[in-house]
């Protein structure tokens, strides 16, 4: 009967606390004690030494257990909150969102979800401190709340978000542009001066989503938009497809590395002063069997965004040298140029194996040549002075690639130590325009005045030829004199230049 009476100073812990449990441990104590006979068939009473002690007992017990309740309750209060609260910003987090969301779902209201991704936020924390990151995080999510209000969702440290209820999918878009709009002007914090770029992504219940981890997954892809920065997408399904054909190809890609499933072609640079071959540029293409075949610039991208493409240079450095080794031994002495991106650069590897690859084939290093491209140059300085230490050193060939697409004054690009230069395509697209030509000219003089060589890119007809060679450029590259050769093919190509 005795140990009955646990359960309920138990209950009377877990639901009034000490109090209760105080209460239930004294009515228990007396109901067993002065009021219950030890013998009731001889009408022995208990002793009072006896019912006092289980008085006490109980009390402690009781106490004891309404303190573990307590403690207990406190914890998953605080693990709760901790579960819905970002711990950085002290914002409702993604969870608290979804919990938010699914309880409008379940009251059958139509809302939209705004998200927002300062794109700078690392920018930030590099140069002017976290610190500096994490109050630029809250400027925003203040100028947010005083534009809309409602509670504002901390996704990460560089993300946010809030609900719109009540308004239709065309005015939450533009709340969005307007605070977009207000953001992009600099402010002063703490001394820095400061300017967000923010991207915004859209989705509307219900017509984009049907539940709520959907509507935070579909705000991601609407932030991840490939469109300009500081610009707002709305969510459609050509977005979601899109991402999820680069996903697959990223995966497709992490396994063509793994299998070497690439291969070189060779794209001839004719000399315009003799008609002659001066050199190939090598180019690497994806061997995907009966699969579509993907442009080298969408599974470059892909691989410097996953950060294999310093995997997938070091297979055409080691693919080209081996080439150009074999025409040595052929007795070809072809020059290669060979593409570095800028984010080869980042790897002080690169330019190691690099050297190595050409002392490895016991190549003369003038037959290499490197293009960069003017962001690699100039975003990656340290590593250009590096490179261009190192290979011209050696006797190799630097050359910037790509002329005109960059945002670099010409005369700063003129002072590097580089041996070409090559005009973008884009510039002898337009080069029968007399525009044009008084640029292209230009260019062209700067360069020989600095003791350079200019390549013209994507020369495709007779007439843009004619105008190259009247300005004096060097040396062409173009669908004009070839398209770039498989291996098998350069040899003859070679014969019938020279025959």
């Amino acid at each position: 009967m005795p140990h009955l009476m646990y359960v309920p100073i138990i209950l009377a812990a877990l639901f009034f606390g000490i109090p209760g449990a105080v209460g239930a441990a004294f009515v228990g104590a007396f109901a067993l004690g002065p009021f219950m006979p030890e013998n009731v068939s001889l009408h022995v009473m208990q002793e009072p030494a006896s019912w006092i002690f289980r008085l006490g007992f109980f009390t402690l017990v009781g106490i004891l257990i309404a303190i573990l309740f307590n403690w207990i309750l406190a914890y998953a209060q605080e693990e709760s909150e901790r579960s819905t609260t970002n711990l950085i910003t002290g914002l409702p987090n993604a969870n608290k969102l979804d919990i938010d969301l699914d309880d409008l779902i379940n009251r059958g209201s139509g809302f939209s979800v705004l998200g927002f991704k300062i794109e700078n936020i690392d920018d930030i924390n590099r140069y002017a401190g976290y610190e500096i990151g994490i109050k630029s995080f809250f400027v925003a999510v203040e100028a947010l709340r005083g534009l809309v209000g409602g509670t504002v969702y901390s996704i990460y440290v560089n993300e946010f978000a809030i609900v719109t209820q009540d308004v239709d999918a065309e005015q939450t878009r533009q709340i969005g542009l307007q605070f977009l709009s207000k953001m992009k002007d600099p402010f002063l914090l703490d001394g820095f001066h400061i300017a967000l770029v923010i991207n915004c992504g859209l989705v509307h219940y219900p017509e984009h989503a049907y539940n709520s981890k959907d509507i935070i997954r579909k705000m991601g892809i609407a932030l991840d938009h490939k469109a300009k920065s500081g610009t707002l997408q709305v969510y459609d399904d050509t977005i979601a497809r899109e991402r999820e054909e680069r996903f697959n190809l990223a995966v497709a890609l992490l396994g063509a590395v793994k299998n070497e499933e690439f291969y070189l072609v060779y794209q001839p640079k004719i000399d315009l002063s003799g008609q002659s071959v001066d050199g190939v540029e090598a180019l690497i293409r994806w061997d995907r069997g009966a699969k579509p075949q993907i442009r080298p610039d969408t599974f470059i991208g892909i691989a410097e965004d996953i950060g294999i493409i310093s995997d997938i240079t070091k297979w055409v450095i080691r693919s080209a040298a081996k080439q150009a080794a074999a025409w040595q031994k052929a007795g070809i002495n072809l020059d290669i140029a060979i593409n570095l991106s800028p984010n080869d650069l980042k790897d002080s590897s690169i330019i190691d194996y690099l050297i190595q690859s050409v002392k490895e084939n016991s190549l003369d290093p003038s037959m290499i040549e490197i293009e960069l491209t003017e962001r690699a140059l100039f975003e990656n300085e340290d590593m250009m002075l590096y490179l261009l230490e190192s290979v011209r050193e050696l006797g190799m060939k630097i050359s910037l690639d790509d002329l005109g697409t960059g945002y670099n004054s010409l005369i700063d690009l003129l002072i590097i130590p580089l041996d070409s230069i090559k005009i973008d395509k884009s510039f002898i697209d337009n080069i029968l325009s007399e525009r044009y030509q008084v640029l292209i000219q230009s260019i062209i003089g700067y360069a020989h005045n600095s003791d350079k060589k200019v390549i013209a890119e994507g020369v495709e007809t007779e007439a843009q030829l004619r105008v190259l060679e009247k300005m004096g450029c060097d040396c062409v590259q173009g669908y004009y004199f070839s398209r770039p050769l498989p291996v098998g093919q350069v040899e003859s190509y070679l014969a019938r230049r020279s025959g």
